[in-house]
């Protein structure tokens, strides 16, 4: 197992802020088994896995050979130099038949399986001399006028079905066979020398190569019966690689081809000459077999494209180099150097053929990729052989590996947008060829040939194989974690907020093989976006650990330091959020926890700010009816215990936001609906002071909507029955948000007694003042005073005056 590192990054728009912290990563393949199977000869094949899991190998052997991997049976000889077989095991690995056919001639092979919705198995390949195809009882003679190509079908069980042949006094490959997307037809992919007859039945259907190796594609029906075949080529020899079906049926070749090649093999020209000895291609044939577009590239020596896959709208092809290539089939130039012997190379193109990136990879000495698949989540994986030293990882981390023998295999992963995964690697003491890697759900099969000893369980070394022969062959069964990690909870923000600079809060997650790290993102789709990528899984154990406090943001690990792993939190204050930065309106935020195998689980939470102010609107007291703010009203005697009644409401807000690029941002509208009302009444004491009289505040309920607000009405009984005296009352609305409007006060005044008047009285003197309240009096004349007694009579006022003050302040 090995360590990846990987820089903690935050992203503000395109501002990249790297940091020294370190995240561990590793491959999450878990080992399941391994079988060899050989001879005293050489032994190859390949594997494939059907609709329902269960996998087939399938190649040549030579001498005498058991079949059956474990301590039974199963041996059988072949009848000349090379013969073919097919071994099947069901999906839990256990071995259940194998089937065996081959002629006296040398070399009996086959390249390639597929399966039909029902696991039909259909094989193509070659053979020489006469050969029965038939593995069973009965007898199916076919002849070969040199090395001639075939295609067999057998059902599930191995039973054979029919066998078609075609060929000429040459050499005669299929490399591969595939069906068409809806399988209404059989497609046959190879190369040919020579003049075969290509169609297999009474009709004729000759073809010439123009020098060494042509390609060919022939279309069959489901019965095997010949439709058409195309072919191209040059004056060299052109290799069949790949090919694949869109949903239409149109169908794309991948091959290599030397000198100048027309690829149009209809009645239209298009010439393309290879810079060197062999150049790749890629080409598109729309469903009929009409020839669409080709593209190539390649350098001056032998370049191999090896394999592709599509994933979306792009097309990626692995393939191997050897001096200098540009990489971009159209007008652009974008060169790559090998490094050693051989490199490897994954090209990124559109759909219509175009650039789109390159990546390469390579050591001192020889590094091939063979083919590239993809999984069920479009994570892309290649594989091939690689001696030496290599770093397989192509970005500014490091990932060496070194083999072991002459050429270890290895396996490589990346993610649908190409970044580095990690990278598995097998070999022996001596040659170890990968031939195939099957992915079925989970599980990986992975097939090829061995020699000498081979230790199965890759970077363990607790499985060690050695081979019968000269080569043998391998099975390797891995299942791939893909089980995200825990859901785990977003603390804060959450729903709705007023708050500028919110403090992101979440749980941590878990995970069976450990989390790797955390990324953080908010309003991830718009222009002005925040990233934080690769937070460490953990702090260092203490109850506030800050992991990173500086201009950009703060990370803080909170509660490592119990036993209640339920409560372990990090929380991140991201200082770009300077005040005011965060428009009004509907945001998101989002955590994805990564695991070792770098599965992710995210966890995502809308964010409303709400910056703005409920309302009451309609607010009336029973008794009175509507009350403005700022007026005096007086409240009947049977109205001791006022009803206040109104609508309170909160108004739907958003807000555009043009950024400092010229890119602007839209936030939905948002009103996160009132919350509460209290009603606070002070009464009128001495002076003219309020004191507190009661606080009465309620939880609204039944909050409605409609295209402007969030509004509900409300009806309230203060506490505290009134008695006489003036009373000053303010009314608050707080939201969701906890947005607050504080209304202006009015006055109430009230007496046991009836008034008689219009209750709304505006003249009386309601606020404080410093004139102490006038006593009412009867006129009387006022006696005249001397000096004397003026003064004696102003110091006694004035001492009153003081001890009255000091009364009323300790009973205030």
């Amino acid at each position: 197992m090995f360590i990846r590192a990987v820089c903690v990054s935050i992203t503000i728009f395109s501002l990249s802020f790297v940091f020294p912290q370190k995240i561990l990563a590793v491959d999450g393949l878990i080992y399941q088994s391994g079988i060899s199977i050989g001879g005293s000869g050489v032994d190859w094949a390949k594997v494939k896995t059907d609709f329902d899991g269960n996998t087939y190998i399938f190649g040549y052997f030579s001498t005498t050979v058991d079949f059956d991997p474990t301590v039974g049976v199963d041996s059988y000889t072949s009848a000349g130099g090379y013969d073919m077989f097919l071994s099947k095991y069901d999906s839990g690995g256990n071995y259940l038949w194998t089937k065996v056919w081959g002629g006296a001639g040398t070399f009996d092979d086959y390249n390639s399986l597929t399966f039909d919705t029902d696991n039909n198995v259909y094989v193509t390949g070659e053979f020489e001399s006469t050969v029965d195809f038939d593995p069973g009882a009965g007898t199916d003679n076919h002849t070969a006028n040199g090395l001639d190509g075939f295609l067999t079908k057998y059902d599930s069980n191995g039973n054979h079905q029919w066998t078609k042949t075609w060929g000429g006094d040459s050499h005669d490959r299929p490399e591969i066979v595939s069906f068409n997307n809806d399988y209404t037809n059989i497609y046959v992919y190879g190369r040919f020398f020579s003049t075969p007859d290509f169609d297999p039945g009474a009709g004729t259907d000759n073809h010439t190569s123009n020098g060494g190796y042509d390609i060919f594609l022939t279309k069959f029906d489901l019965s095997g019966n010949h439709v058409w075949t195309k072919t191209f080529g040059g004056s060299n020899h052109d290799y069949s690689d790949q090919i694949y079906f869109d949903a239409n049926n149109n169908f794309y070749l991948l091959g290599d081809f030397f000198n100048t090649v027309d690829f149009d093999p209809g009645s239209g020209t298009d010439n393309r000459t290879s810079n060197g000895s062999y150049d790749n291609f890629i080409s598109k044939f729309d469903a009929d077999g009409n020839f669409l577009w080709v593209k190539n590239w390649g350098g001056s020596g032998t370049d191999r494209a090896m394999g592709f896959t599509f994933v979306g709208d792009r097309i990626l092809i692995s393939g191997i180099f050897v001096t200098t290539v540009d990489f971009d089939p159209g007008s652009g130039t974008q060169n790559k150097t090998v490094g050693g012997s051989s490199d490897i190379y994954i090209l990124e193109l559109s759909l219509d053929g175009n650039f789109k990136s390159i990546k390469t990879v390579g050591g001192s000495g020889v590094d091939e990729a063979y083919n590239i698949t993809k999984d069920v989540n479009n994570n892309l994986y290649i594989w091939g052989i690689f001696s030496n030293t290599i770093d397989f990882d192509s970005s500014e981390s490091v990932d060496n590996h070194v083999s072991n023998g002459l050429y270890d295999l290895y396996l490589t992963k990346y993610d649908s947008d190409l970044n580095y995964q990690w990278t598995r690697t097998w070999g022996g003491t001596g040659y170890d060829y990968p031939t195939f890697i099957d992915i079925y759900s989970n599980t990986f099969h992975v097939s090829g040939a061995f020699a000498n000893t081979m230790n199965f369980n890759g970077d363990n070394n607790s499985e060690p194989h050695t081979s019968n022969g000269s080569t043998d062959i391998f099975m390797l069964t891995y299942t791939l974690d893909i089980t995200p990690p825990v859901s785990f909870k977003m603390i804060s923000p959450v729903d709705y907020t007023n708050d500028n600079k919110p403090v992101l809060v979440f749980n941590k997650s878990s995970d069976t093989n450990g989390i790797s790290s955390y990324s953080v993102n908010f309003d991830r789709d718009k222009h002005r976006n925040f990233v934080i990528s690769g937070l460490p899984a953990s702090g260092n154990g203490q109850q506030d650990y800050v992991h990173l406090d500086d201009s950009n943001y703060k990370v803080t690990y909170r509660n490592e330091n119990d036993s209640d792993s339920g409560n372990d939190e990090i929380t991140v204050l991201i200082k770009g959020f300077e005040p005011n930065f965060l428009s009004e309106g509907a945001h998101s935020w989002s955590v994805t926890a990564y695991d070792s195998e770098l599965n992710e689980r995210v966890v995502s939470n809308n964010v409303y700010l709400d910056k703005t102010n409920p309302e009451i609107k309609s607010l009336a007291i029973q008794g009175l009816g509507s009350i403005t703010p700022g007026k005096t009203y007086r409240l009947k005697s049977q109205f001791r215990n006022p009803v206040f009644s109104g609508t309170a409401f909160d108004k739907f807000m958003g807000s555009t936001k043009t950024n400092s690029d010229g890119t602007t941002d839209t936030f939905e509208s948002v009103a996160s609906g009132p919350k509460t009302v209290s009603i606070d009444i002070k009464k009128q004491g001495a002076y003219k002071k309020y004191y507190d009289y009661s606080l009465t505040s309620a939880e609204l309920a039944n909050i409605l909507s409609d295209s402007l607000t969030k509004y509900t009405t409300f009806s309230l009984t203060p506490s505290k029955p009134l008695v006489n005296g003036l009373y000053k009352v303010v009314i608050e609305v707080t939201d969701l948000s906890n947005n607050k409007l504080t209304m202006s006060p009015f006055y109430l005044s009230y007496s046991s007694g009836s008034y008689t008047t219009n209750p709304e009285v505006t003249p009386l003197q309601t606020e404080d003042t410093d004139v102490p309240e006038a006593t009412p009096v009867t006129s009387v004349v006022a006696p005249v005073l001397s000096n004397n007694q003026s003064t004696i009579f102003s110091k006694t006022q004035d001492i009153i005056s003081k001890i009255c003050n000091l009364i009323v302040g300790i009973f205030k």
